[in-house]
């Protein structure tokens, strides 16, 4: 009993929070910062510097520099194409039928 009367509630709002993960010095680790975001809804910075995982290792800064490329490469290629519609003349029957005003039964 005496561990609940040592309790207090404290109520901190989605800015807060996101003040507080900023300024935390490397207090928490790259997992609990990121629960405590999914948590709260905060996100990061825009401006922030993303850090870079291959830093030191020449083979894997090769590995993950090709990944990215062929992602953006995708993902160009995914905006450029585009949905020709197909004709349908089952479609356009009904709604002709619709517009005149039959009951096709």
């Amino acid at each position: 009993m005496d561990q609940k009367k040592n309790l207090r509630e404290l109520t901190l709002t989605r800015d807060e929070i996101q003040s507080l993960l900023s300024s935390d010095g490397g207090r928490l680790t790259a997992e609990e910062e990121k629960a405590i975001r999914m948590r709260h809804g905060c996100s990061l910075d825009e401006r922030a510097d993303i850090h870079w995982m291959g830093e030191g290792n020449a083979g894997l800064e090769e590995e993950l520099r090709c990944m990215e490329a062929s992602v953006i490469r995708r993902a160009q290629l995914a905006a450029e194409e585009t949905v020709i519609p197909q004709d349908s003349r089952e479609k356009d029957a009904i709604i002709q039928a619709l517009k005149s005003g039959k009951k096709n039964r």
